[in-house]
């Protein structure tokens, strides 16, 4: 019986860090679309975000939405 709160738990704990993880993820995005916009070059704009070259090519090709 003591093992079902502590499950919720877990779960609940496993979908707040999966909910920051993609807001974390979202962020990056926008701050990777706005340093494109300025005319940054992509392999500045991969360093400063984690990004890879390919995720930061189709945001700015407008492909990739997070």
């Amino acid at each position: 019986a003591r093992m079902m709160p502590a499950l919720f738990e877990q779960i609940k704990n496993e979908g707040l860090e999966q909910g920051l993880e993609q807001g974390e993820r979202k962020a990056l995005a926008k701050v990777a679309e706005n340093l494109i916009r300025e005319g940054m070059d992509i392999a500045k704009v991969c360093k400063m975000t984690e990004l890879s070259r390919e995720q930061v090519e189709k945001l700015r090709n407008g492909v990739l939405k997070y």
